[in-house]
């Protein structure tokens, strides 16, 4: 019996190890070796045009990767996004070409009203992150850092 009981307590205690070096299967964003972001993939067109539109809540360690198929100054708009986000571009060696910062939603009272001010990248790009409006200051982030992709394996 005895036996037993130290078989199950050291289960338990095993199980929550799991916890402490949690190895999530999400694809996930590096920064620098420091922040990592689990993010949802967008690689296709009607993907990319959606992104996080409509989207209420994003914890600071999620965000979106849009993937591209050629490198391109690429434009950004906020249509409809309910949320503040920076829109990170990333160039095709994987480093951070330009942010632009804290970019607030559009969301238009009508129809009619289409203008949404467009972001740009300030050289082509072929990737970009969006994560919570002002966080790449908040930690640090800037041109010039470099990106790693952690579980992309199945994601892509």
């Amino acid at each position: 019996m005895l036996k037993k009981l130290g078989v199950f307590i050291f289960l338990i205690l095993l199980s929550g190890c799991s916890h402490i070096n949690n190895t999530s299967n999400m694809p996930t964003i590096s920064i620098n070796d420091t922040h990592e972001f689990e993010v949802t993939i967008a690689d296709s067109n009607e993907e990319r045009m959606s992104g996080l539109q409509h989207v209420s809540d994003l914890k600071n360690n999620e965000g979106m990767w849009f993937v591209f198929d050629a490198p391109q100054v690429l434009s950004f708009w906020m249509k409809d996004t309910l949320i503040s986000l920076d829109i990170i571009f990333v160039n095709e060696n994987l480093e951070i070409i330009n942010i632009a910062e804290n970019v607030p939603p559009c969301r238009e009272a009508s129809p009619e009203q289409l203008f949404c001010e467009s972001y740009f990248s300030d050289e082509p790009a072929s990737y970009v992150l969006e994560i919570n409006g002002g966080l790449s200051e908040e930690l640090g982030i800037l041109k010039g850092d470099v990106i790693k992709l952690l579980n992309f394996e199945d994601a892509v």
